[in-house]
């Protein structure tokens, strides 16, 4: 048979473990797995930089409501830590100078990076290693 080549086998082996490499990598976000190598976000391999010119170019900014999303993320993280919506409008205008639905795509993100770094330390979990809190059904 013809799949039962030292070659096939290789292969099949390869296979699996960037599909396990791939999913295991999807639970730390959009910056790793198929994103990598998504043209739109600048850091794919271009003629450019294969040539060795210049830096990745910028990638197109957020849609408004990805936006928005974070900022609602803002208030969510600071109510699960306990500060009602004022407090955090009011952490959010002294920490970037401007109102909270003024912030942009990287204050915002910033900002729920981190609200939700606080929340993981008052959880006992580390921002470079959170331990998973999954138990076996």
């Amino acid at each position: 048979m013809p799949h039962d080549t030292p070659e096939a086998h290789e292969a099949a082996y390869k296979g699996a473990v960037t599909d396990a490499m791939k999913r295991a990598l999807r639970h730390f976000g959009d910056q790793f797995g198929n994103r990598l190598y998504d043209r739109r976000n600048g850091f794919a391999a271009s003629p450019a930089l294969s040539e060795g010119e210049g830096a990745p170019r910028p990638s197109a900014p957020p849609p408004p409501a990805k936006v928005e999303e974070m900022r609602r993320r803002v208030l969510e993280l600071s109510a699960r830590l306990g500060v009602d919506e004022d407090k955090a409008l009011a952490w959010a205008q002294k920490r970037y100078g401007q109102p909270l639905d003024a912030l942009s795509a990287e204050q915002a993100a910033e900002a729920v990076r981190s609200l939700a770094d606080e929340l993981n330390r008052r959880n006992g979990l580390s921002a470079g290693g959170r331990r998973g809190r999954r138990q076996a059904a």
